[in-house]
């Protein structure tokens, strides 16, 4: 369990052929300074749930797709329960019938009927997602878990 916000934020380098750590050394200290940068930055946009579920539906106006997926699911941890349930079912009109959303098509219709009709158990279900997609990427328990119940 997911979501994806932000882009590539800049090209590749211009080097194609490796000759020596001295030339490399300053383009990975430039890479490493600007991808800590971006997380500072990120950590500071997306500082919790609420922050991301916010997110989450900005982009899903302007993207659509699997971004309208991870709003419906972060306005139902949020307990936004009508937004969540319209963009579930905003997932399930879509006429995409390729294999994987058919898939997540139907994700979607366990979880719009959950989320309004036992939000328990739909907090339950996407934290054993959560809990799930750490482990098979060999990450550690989450220090803070999703929220038991919305607030």
């Amino acid at each position: 369990m997911a979501f994806d916000h932000g882009y590539r934020v800049s090209g590749f380098e211009g080097l194609t052929v490796y000759q020596s750590p001295e030339q490399w050394e300053p383009i990975a200290y430039s890479l490493a300074r600007r991808a800590a940068d971006e997380v500072a930055k990120y950590r500071e946009l997306i500082p919790d749930l609420q922050a991301a579920a916010a997110v989450c539906a900005q982009d899903d106006l302007r993207y659509g797709g699997w971004h309208t997926w991870y709003a419906a699911v972060a306005s139902g941890l949020v307990g936004k329960i009508a937004h969540s349930r319209d963009r579930f079912a905003a997932v399930i009109n879509s006429s995409d019938d390729r294999d994987w959303w058919v898939r997540a098509q139907d994700r979607a219709r366990v979880l719009r009927d959950l989320v309004e009709n036992d939000h328990e158990e739909y907090l339950r279900q996407v934290r054993g997602v959560v809990e799930e997609t750490r482990s098979l990427l060999k990450l550690p328990p989450r220090e803070h878990g999703l929220p038991e119940h919305a607030g």
